[in-house]
């Protein structure tokens, strides 16, 4: 896992990126991250379906209320409704994956 997290990209490593090679200073690239990330998160939250070409889509779904067992007692819980975030990666990324060898 610790090897996982050495190549991780991070928000601090998309702003570096951006801010190199776009020639923009690390607040403004600051602000744009937080821009796109932002209007991803609302529109999700706002039902809306959110596509970015090469990238995937993101839906939320809402889940309705159910009943469950505490899997240590069997006692039945009522879980309350709530909304499922889903992803599908798209096809170029899946490819891109696979002609990496990684």
């Amino acid at each position: 896992m610790a090897n996982r997290d050495k190549q991780a990209v991070t928000k601090a490593h998309l702003i570096q990126v951006l801010s190199s090679r776009h020639g923009l200073g690390r607040q403004d690239s600051r602000k744009l991250v937080n821009d796109v990330i932002s209007v991803i998160v609302e529109s999700i939250q706002q039902g809306k379906t959110v596509k970015i070409a090469h990238l995937g889509t993101w839906t939320s779904t809402p889940r309705p209320e159910r009943v469950a067992k505490d899997p240590r007692t069997g006692e039945a819980l009522v879980m309350p409704a709530d909304r499922r975030l889903k992803h599908a990666i798209s096809h170029t990324l899946k490819e891109a994956v696979r002609q990496s060898g990684q």
